[in-house]
């Protein structure tokens, strides 16, 4: 597969940054975020319904990821539920996956699929379980799995 990420340009491998968990934060601090090409709706997508930015072709990189990588699919609501998390005292009812755990478990990438959600109730679904992650796309948490193109 196939993936584009907007607004670095050229991508410079060696300025990855590793993948550190944030309190209280569903999302992590480094890795590198992108969408699929071929997403339903990915960023490029999210970014134009929103009025968020400009994601232009010639400030974008491709990319694919070796074929050993081990990747986690976010597909369904269990799938996040099965992630290693973050004991958090306040808001329980949000997801704090363990980044930095994921990674030392072998995990190379995190794959949510929003658009693959099929829960009836919208509130019981993947956009409130890891509410900001806006969109199909991908978290790439080792950087030795990436392919530029």
């Amino acid at each position: 597969m196939e993936y584009i990420a907007y607004g670095l340009g050229d991508f410079d491998i060696d300025k990855f940054n590793e993948v550190e968990n944030v309190e209280y934060r569903n999302k992590p601090k480094g890795g590198l975020w992108a969408s699929p090409v071929e997403a339903e709706r990915g960023w490029k997508d999210w970014c134009e319904d929103e009025q968020f930015r400009d994601c232009k072709d010639d400030d974008s990189f491709r990319f694919t990821l070796k074929d050993n990588a081990n990747i986690y699919y976010i597909n369904s609501v269990d799938d996040c539920k099965n992630m290693p998390q973050v004991t958090r005292e306040l808001m329980h009812s949000m997801i704090y996956p363990d980044f930095e755990q994921m990674k030392r478990n072998g995990i190379d990438a995190i794959q949510f699929n929003l658009s693959k959600d099929k829960t009836e109730s919208f509130c019981d679904g993947l956009y409130f379980a890891l509410y900001g992650w806006d969109c199909d796309c991908i978290l790439v948490l080792n950087k030795d799995v990436i392919i530029l193109r």
